[in-house]
């Protein structure tokens, strides 16, 4: 660290728009405490983005990665990774989703320092509503299922087994101890993979009394979109079987009820015959 100023390195993966990028590269910038560089992966349209980060002041450090087409989440923030990792300054790295909003003007100070160059950490994630929407995660023994805690805590920090991709603190040793994420997931899941990886490896994560607002997506909020159906089931599937989850074959059991025969009865009640193709799909 640099007069015990911790360095930051961000890396963001841009789906959505130019503006939504720039206004979170702005709040992140003014966070206290810490120096911070941005290293983005764009998504949707190189040339609106590279114009959009032109209007950032001048004191905002942007690393962009000129990439026209989409690469998913997995690849686009390994991209920003081999960036990040030529420059030995950085103490700890952050993967956010452009879609949140920070409340706290210390948020990276304090997770830094909850950190402590050794652990990963995340704050609490509520909806816009002020609901638990993730607040830390465990695999259970038997099934190898994710089941996600939304009940959240006033203070401490709550060890977890998974931490989401929407936004968590690593210290950059675990890049070089563990790696990037899984490039076999174009999107979903991957943040579930990287989490298995890491707690084998022996470093703990930790969730912290922090919270964000995440604008939830498809899927999080009981609308599923074809696309997210048929990412989501078969990356699970995948994750379940490359990393032998659970105990056979409660865990086989327990997936097909799951994410087969409750989603078919889900979406058969209300028609949409076209996402229970994608699900159909996922189990080929």
């Amino acid at each position: 660290m640099r007069n015990n100023i911790p360095n930051i390195a961000i890396s963001l993966v841009n789906y959505h728009s130019a503006l939504e990028i720039s206004r979170l590269i702005r709040v992140l910038n003014e966070q206290e405490g810490v120096k911070v560089s941005f290293f983005v992966c764009e998504n949707s349209g190189y040339s609106q983005f590279k114009e959009s980060l032109g209007e950032l002041p001048k004191c905002v450090e942007v690393t962009l990665a000129d990439n026209i087409e989409n690469i998913g989440f997995g690849r686009g923030h390994n991209k920003n990774f081999i960036e990040i990792s030529k420059h030995a300054k950085f103490d700890s790295i952050v993967v956010a989703n452009s879609d949140i909003e920070i409340l706290d003007g210390s948020l990276l100070k304090n997770l830094h320092q909850a950190s402590g160059g050794e652990h990963v950490v995340s704050p609490q994630i509520v909806t816009p509503a002020g609901e638990g929407w993730y607040a830390g995660g465990t695999i259970g023994a038997l099934t190898g299922d994710l089941r996600i805690n939304r009940r959240l805590f006033r203070s401490g920090f709550r060890k977890t087994e998974f931490m989401c991709g929407c936004f968590f603190m690593m210290p950059r040793v675990i890049l070089k101890d563990v790696g990037g994420f899984s490039e076999d997931y174009f999107m979903y899941a991957e943040d579930l993979e990287f989490s298995i990886r890491v707690v084998r490896s022996g470093c703990l994560m930790y969730v912290v009394d922090e919270k964000i607002i995440h604008r939830v997506g498809s899927g999080s909020d009981g609308e599923y979109s074809p696309l997210y159906l048929y990412e989501n089931t078969k990356n699970r599937r995948k994750c379940l079987n490359d990393n032998k989850l659970g105990v056979y074959p409660i865990s086989k059991v327990f997936f097909f009820i799951k994410y087969f025969l409750a989603r078919y009865v889900q979406l058969f009640l209300i028609g949409d015959s076209v996402s229970f193709k994608y699900v159909m799909r996922a189990f080929k």
